[in-house]
């Protein structure tokens, strides 16, 4: 787990800090220096992308299907929602007994993992601390969230590397509306940092490693399945191409 490497926004000449919001209401200033961040690598070792986690229950999950072998097939089993009949909240559940989904990825993309939160708004965890490792979560909109990837040091070396290759954005419904996906995607295009395709899932994601009857553990990513009211299935992902002549503006 890393919080101290690269410049803050206002060091690295970001016009505008970037904010964040507390879960209290409280507006931050982001300093990258105290941003809790890890590395996201492949099978082969290489940095292919960030996780920004909130605990270490996230950051493996992540590194189970980002970093799976290459003879391993990368299964995308339908997931739905489930409410139960008490008083506790919905959970995600996996199923089996229907053909997995296609995703729109190939087998080395680059990777941007954080929380999403209501579908517009992004989770990272500042200023980590002995008795908070992960630090307290602040949330960011989808514009500050683009912009603090696309000024993130570890992610620039992948974009350094690998500006071409499409890119996960692993943040649960960040594909839900066009516009928060748009706004996210564009600070990478206009910076620079991406020239391949943005894929964002619609609903809440599923990652890591399942468990299975036969005793092997494959990689799998999932997305809660939405439908229209013919029952007709919606898009699991959003998929955000860079435009032909984007507006170029300074790194962050």
């Amino acid at each position: 787990m890393i919080a101290a490497l690269g410049d803050s926004a206002e060091q690295a000449g970001t016009r505008v800090p970037i904010y964040g919001q507390t879960m209290e209401g409280e507006w931050k200033t982001i300093d990258l220096n105290r941003v809790v961040r890890d590395p996201a690598y492949n099978s082969a070792g290489e940095v292919v992308g960030v996780i920004y986690p909130d605990g270490a229950a996230y950051l493996r999950h992540r590194l189970a299907w980002i970093g799976r072998r290459p003879e391993e097939t990368l299964r995308t089993w339908q997931a739905y929602e489930v409410e139960p009949p008490t008083e506790h909240g919905s959970y995600d559940v996996l199923t089996f007994d229907r053909p997995e989904e296609p995703r729109p990825f190939g087998d080395d993309p680059n990777t941007i993992s954080l929380h999403g939160f209501e579908g517009h708004t992004f989770v990272v965890g500042i200023n980590p601390s002995f008795g908070m490792p992960y630090g307290e979560q602040v949330l960011l909109g989808p514009k500050s969230a683009g912009r603090l990837v696309a000024a993130d040091p570890m992610y620039k070396d992948v974009a350094a590397r690998r500006k071409d290759q499409e890119v996960v954005v692993d943040s649960c419904s960040a594909g839900a509306d066009e516009n928060v996906a748009k706004n996210f995607a564009d600070q990478l295009f206009t910076t620079g940092t991406a020239n391949g395709t943005l894929h964002f899932p619609t609903d809440a994601i599923l990652a890591g490693r399942q468990k299975l009857p036969d005793g092997s553990e494959p990689p799998y990513v999932s997305v809660v399945a939405n439908y229209d009211e013919y029952r007709n299935p919606l898009p699991l992902w959003r998929s955000i191409a860079k435009p032909d002549t984007p507006e170029t503006l300074p790194e962050p």
